[in-house]
């Protein structure tokens, strides 16, 4: 069986997000897995998160890939954080005060509504 070494550990095929060809180690991207080592383990979920925009994975798998990315997340309690700027109809409905009063929330609401309609 065929392993590669990350962190100073070897891992086969099932540690990584991405295997594009089983007999090929130089073609399994982004770890996510480290046998014994949940701090390890949690640094590469994290690491797989930020580098999988810039990983170069065919596109008809990619939305696999960032399944299976998401499932490690889940599995050891990681939370996806945004470390990029969120897409603008997501920074209109995230209020930056807690206490907004009604006529902002109003134009926020306005805001959106002329967004989604010349967006969608």
């Amino acid at each position: 069986m065929k392993t590669k070494k990350i962190a100073g550990t070897d891992l086969n095929a099932s540690s990584f997000a991405y295997v594009g060809d089983l007999e090929d180690p130089a073609t399994w991207k982004l770890p996510l897995f480290i046998p014994g080592n949940a701090g390890l383990t949690r640094n590469m979920i994290k690491n797989a998160v930020e580098r999988f925009a810039t990983t170069k994975i065919p596109d008809e798998r990619r939305a696999e890939v960032w399944r299976v990315i998401v499932g490690a997340c889940r599995a050891h309690a990681s939370r996806l954080e945004r470390s990029r700027p969120l897409h603008p109809a997501q920074r209109i409905l995230k209020p930056r005060n807690r206490w907004m009063n009604l006529t902002q929330k109003k134009k926020k609401l306005e805001h959106w509504e002329l967004y989604t309609q010349n967006v969608c």
